[in-house]
């Protein structure tokens, strides 16, 4: 893994908290949860653990994720095992700060 890439989502505020939803979520230690980590492919989250997720993320977050909002930001069409293998840590940090912008932009 990139180092600078690593550090960048280490000092990220929304980086930290996601990796800590994620731990928390699927009871697997923060350690284990890098920026490159692939949060079905590797830590095998089931579609329950990712609903689990979202949730979390809209409550420590303060906004709705749409049902298929994630899925369709990655790439609309795309196979589920296509996503399973971009839907990552550092693509989901990139999800929520995108939609933090957004909604701050609209206010």
């Amino acid at each position: 893994m990139d180092t600078q890439v690593n550090n960048q989502i280490k000092n990220n505020d929304i980086g930290i908290k996601l990796v800590s939803i994620i731990s928390d979520a699927l009871r697997i230690a923060k350690e284990n949860i890098l920026p490159d980590t692939r949060i079905i492919t590797d830590l095998n989250a089931e579609s329950l653990d990712v609903l689990d997720i979202r949730f979390s993320i809209e409550q420590e977050f303060g906004f709705k994720i749409g049902e298929h909002e994630i899925f369709d930001a990655i790439g609309d069409g795309m196979s589920p095992a296509e996503f399973s293998e971009l839907f990552t840590v550092s693509y989901l940090t990139e999800f929520v700060d995108k939609k933090i912008q957004s909604l701050t932009a609209d206010q």
